[in-house]
């Protein structure tokens, strides 16, 4: 079910780049350069979150908004908000750069969320409905506010502060602010120019939320269309755009793997062929994600090597946010149909390092299981890096 949502996603990004760039030269790259993403392939496959049902309806809204059909905008968006209410930060951007009349806006916005207001009725008050949300079982078992039920849900989104001398101020609802004043002083245009620009927002919004928040690995998922979109609709700078895209991917990935080294635990492998092949390690439960939750804890060897390659992620983004900026942005960088020498040995590049990033847990499972003798005798709970090593050659 999920790889139909996935290249359904992918068809909408290809309606979205022949509307603007009026042409369907790159089509068949944009729907290989997405599909063959480090960032969607974790997010579906491996982990096999439903963020992508959320995608979808919003890269078929945002379609609809650039075609000016707004019945089919809302429609859509009011799906992709019933999904994950994440598609709320994109669909607010449009409606303020369509809707400058207050009432309007906040009309349009209320009858956005139709679905979510029937959804609620309908399941809400349903014993099913409180198995599956178990936090509000919790919380009504407790006599737990809706104000403290509110504070749980929110405090990853307000992760991130700002320090100020009478308090705080939440970084990201302050960067949403500012990204949403822009919006509203923007006018639409029928030109590539304005159509490069809402992509680029879609983008910049969906990054600005994955970055100061405590996200997961897959919410970055919202922001990968627009973020591939955003270099193919222009011709200039593809060749450094993809390089920056593919560092940054791949800096993330592994950044996360640190993050989220549940990735290595042994027993994901149950049932699998590699399981029949080779069997099963002995170090089963933990093994190598033992090893590397250790290590890259706070004042473990691989603490500062981590946060580094999470940095090369910040600013590979940052250079995208900087380089694509519609204010650079050339009438000449839309009508240039000539090929960068080399792109398509980048997009070969791309996608050796993609494989080769997605293989490390199953190359920590091939190390478990030649080494399993090794791990007998192993506590790796309180041993470093090169206290692990000899272990594993000796």
């Amino acid at each position: 079910m999920l790889p139909v949502f996935v290249t359904m996603t992918a068809q909408g990004m290809k309606k979205i780049l022949e509307f603007i760039t009026e042409s369907d030269r790159d089509s068949a790259t944009i729907i290989y350069v997405y599909s063959f993403s480090g960032i969607l392939i974790i997010s579906v496959y491996l982990i096999g979150q439903y963020d992508i049902f959320c995608v979808l309806f919003s890269v078929y809204g945002l379609y609809y908004f650039l075609k000016k059909d707004y019945r089919r905008f809302y429609l859509f968006f009011g799906v992709a908000l019933t999904c994950k209410n994440f598609a709320l930060f994109v669909f607010i951007c449009l409606i303020l750069l369509h809707e400058k009349r207050f009432l309007y806006i906040i009309r349009n916005f209320i009858g956005d969320c139709y679905l979510i207001i029937i959804e609620k009725l309908l399941f809400s008050f349903g014993k099913s409905y409180e198995s599956i949300h178990v936090d509000s079982l919790m919380v009504a078992k407790a006599e737990i506010t809706p104000v403290a039920l509110a504070s749980y849900h929110f405090k990853n989104l307000l992760y991130l502060k700002i320090y100020m001398e009478n308090g705080v101020m939440s970084t990201l609802l302050f960067l949403f602010a500012l990204i949403w004043i822009y919006c509203y002083l923007q006018k639409r245009e029928e030109t590539r120019q304005f159509y490069y620009k809402i992509i680029y927002i879609a983008f910049c919004i969906n990054l600005v939320f994955v970055l100061y928040t405590a996200s997961h690995l897959y919410w970055f998922l919202l922001m990968l269309p627009y973020m591939i979109l955003m270099i193919y609709i222009k011709s200039d700078n593809r060749k450094i755009n993809l390089l920056l895209e593919t560092v940054g991917t791949g800096s993330l990935i592994v950044w996360r793997f640190s993050f989220d080294s549940h990735f290595f635990t042994s027993n994901n492998f149950d049932g699998m062929l590699i399981y029949h092949l080779l069997g099963k390690p002995y170090y089963y439960q933990e093994g190598i994600f033992a090893a590397i939750e250790s290590m890259s804890a706070k004042g473990g060897p691989l603490f500062s090597p981590f946060n580094f390659i999470r940095s090369i992620f910040y600013i590979c983004m940052l250079l995208l946010l900087i380089i694509n900026f519609p204010g650079f942005v050339k009438d000449s960088s839309f009508t240039d149909n000539s090929e960068e020498i080399g792109i398509r040995g980048l997009l070969t590049f791309r996608t050796v390092c993609v494989i080769g990033t997605l293989l490390l847990p199953l190359i920590a499972y091939i190390i478990q299981v030649i080494f399993h003798g090794s791990f007998n005798t192993l506590q790796t709970g309180s041993q470093l890096l090169n206290e692990i090593i000899p272990y594993l050659l000796r």
